[in-house]
């Protein structure tokens, strides 16, 4: 997880979207660059960190357009080498051929691997974090896992997304999810401008 510069601040009205963040199993923060999004995503979960909770963060860039340097990325995201509870996942992963070929199977052993997790250790918050994915949002095997992970992830798992333009990943699924616009929330009073629940 990033840490937040010494001079970094938040307003009020961006720290009381802490809790709303903290109750949602899915959440998107749109800005453009230099809006806060991680400052506001790193303060939510840093007291999560602090008390044992998994956090997951990948920051995306340009490299990770191309598929194998996403998954490779999101593996060690996911499940870190020094964490030898991940050994299985990671050595299947390490020796998988065509990942253009085989990543809806890939997806589908990610939430296998993160519900036995849910099942072993069943008070243990996981957040996983896409920070910056506007640099990956027109590629299509990417969105299409993002919405597999969004309608098949455990209870215990929260995914948050950072982007400087609309991601529509929402899906039709029986998930609640918040959209958070910061640069309408900066310009206006109010504390939160969007909300869309999907049921």
């Amino acid at each position: 997880m990033p840490q937040l510069p010494s001079m970094a601040t938040m307003t009020e009205r961006l720290r009381g979207l802490t809790q709303a963040i903290h109750e949602k199993p899915v959440v998107l923060v749109t800005a453009p660059a230099g809006y806060g999004k991680t400052t506001l995503i790193v303060t939510t979960l840093k007291a999560y960190k602090s008390r044992g909770g998994r956090i997951c963060w990948y920051r995306l860039d340009e490299t990770d357009r191309d598929l194998p340097s996403y998954y490779k990325h999101l593996t060690e995201t996911l499940f870190p080498e020094d964490e030898k509870v991940w050994e299985e996942p990671r050595s299947y992963l390490d020796s998988c051929g065509d990942i253009a070929a085989q990543h809806q199977y890939i997806n589908a052993l990610f939430c296998q691997e993160l519900w036995a997790l849910e099942n072993k250790h069943s008070g243990v918050k996981t957040f996983i974090v896409l920070d910056d994915f506007h640099h990956v949002r027109d590629v299509p095997e990417i969105n299409n896992a993002l919405r597999f992970f969004i309608d098949n992830l455990p209870p215990h798992c929260a995914l948050i997304i950072s982007s400087r333009c609309e991601t529509n990943l929402l899906t039709l699924k029986g998930k609640e999810s918040i959209c958070l616009p910061l640069k309408r929330l900066t310009n206006c009073g109010c504390g939160l401008s969007s909300c869309r629940k999907r049921w």
